[in-house]
């Protein structure tokens, strides 16, 4: 048993190594472009962005009703007749999506038509995104998955600094990003071409959600309120503290972000495939976990200490003296980062288990928790307190969340004895 979970984490290390590997040059990209970056837009214009992303990363699941998890665990006769009918029940919910965010729009985030425009199409093309990549990882095409990444990185980037230098201050990371969004789909036709052709329609997409309906039950509202929580600080700062300081916390977490963005993102595809066939075949899943974990935690410390230390300095060196705020956030929410980039890989654990409402109810608590920090730490307190009270809360409730999965995972081991 444990040399099949071992094998399982070496089957991870292979599969993600060429993820890892394109998001290696995606961070030389960044490393390269980010000083650039960092004084071709302010502080304010990186809100809007952020903003922006942020709302995108929110609701990109809902056009699919969060189903990509259950593409990799159905049977393969049915995962090639449900691609295409989830693709154009994603592009449909167009029309509920676009006025849902119009009245969004009017009474909180007091943007133009055109943010909500490009938000409403980035919203189904990433949707669309998310369906593709699962595929891929499906039939275990690692290679293009990677190839797309680094393909869509350079167009954001390449686009983002000519907007820049163009002077589009306000929507040339908005543009770059969703153009870079769209490559993707356009990239990819070849491969998901086969999938769109295949003989299916609405019947097909009704027993496939009434049998993975635990996925839009639980996994959807989990994953909305997991991602509103991730995303509370940027969306609530600027009513709280101005667009200002949300741009110098945004760059702040972006940064500190570029080594989960690196391996956590990367192995969680990873994990959740190789744990999946795990329990399926009804094999030990708990030592995968502890390897998964212990491996995080030796590439997340490094950047950790680093960030402690010398935040500020760097932030300054690397972006310019605008910057120098960004720096000093670095410095506290480092914590939790950590916590997370350890965490993030093993987070479908429940979702395996077919335990998703543990994932909802430490969603709800999280959210609350930064809420609560934000709202009455500002109201009651200083920025940098406030930001400590979240970070401090976020890093005790990750533990447990890591602590709880674990057991879960033991306790079906033995049922399976």
């Amino acid at each position: 048993m444990m040399s099949s979970s071992l094998n399982g984490f070496s089957g991870i290390i292979k599969d993600s190594s060429y993820l890892t590997a394109s998001n290696i040059i995606i961070f030389i990209i960044s490393a390269v472009s980010y000083p650039i970056i960092g004084r071709l837009y302010s502080d304010v214009a990186f809100a809007t962005f952020a903003i922006f992303q942020s709302l995108l990363i929110l609701l990109q699941n809902v056009p699919n009703l969060g189903l990509n998890e259950a593409l990799l665990l159905c049977k393969n006769s049915v995962f090639r007749n449900i691609i295409k009918p989830v693709y154009i029940f994603s592009i449909a919910t167009i029309l509920v999506i676009l006025p849902f965010l119009f009245i969004i729009n009017s009474y909180v985030i007091n943007k133009s038509y055109n943010f909500v425009i490009a938000l409403a199409i980035a919203i189904i093309v990433a949707s669309l995104n998310l369906t593709f990549i699962t595929a891929l990882l499906r039939t275990s095409k690692f290679k293009i998955m990677s190839t797309l990444k680094v393909f869509e990185k350079s167009v954001f980037t390449l686009l983002a600094l000519t907007f820049g230098l163009a002077k589009l201050y306000h929507f040339g990371l908005i543009l770059g990003m969703l153009v870079s969004q769209i490559s993707i789909q356009i990239a990819g036709l070849s491969f998901i071409r086969r999938y769109l052709k295949a003989p299916s329609g609405l019947f097909t997409l009704q027993s496939f959600v009434k049998k993975y309906r635990a996925f839009p039950k639980y996994s959807l509202p989990s994953s909305f309120i997991e991602r509103l929580s991730s995303q509370l600080p940027i969306l609530m700062l600027p009513t709280l503290v101005g667009n200002a300081i949300t741009g110098q916390y945004a760059m702040a977490w972006k940064i500190l972000a570029i080594p989960e963005l690196l391996f956590a993102v990367s192995l969680s595809h990873t994990f959740y495939k190789r744990a999946s066939e795990l329990y399926r075949a009804k094999r030990n899943i708990h030592v995968l976990l502890i390897q998964t974990w212990k491996a995080q935690a030796v590439l997340g410390i490094f950047p950790l200490i680093i960030s402690i230390l010398f935040g500020p300095k760097l932030f300054i060196m690397v972006l310019g003296l605008n910057w120098a705020s960004s720096g000093e956030i670095a410095q506290i929410i480092a914590i939790s980062v950590f916590l997370s980039f350890i965490s993030v890989p093993t987070s479908s654990v429940f979702s395996i288990l077919g335990k998703q409402h543990y994932g909802l109810y430490f969603s709800l608590l999280l959210l609350g928790v930064r809420f609560i920090a934000l709202f009455y730490g500002l109201e009651f307190f200083h920025f940098e307190s406030a930001i400590w009270i979240m970070v401090l809360s976020e890093a005790i409730i990750i533990i447990l969340y890591n602590y709880l999965s674990f057991t879960r995972v033991m306790r079906w081991q033995k049922s399976m004895l």
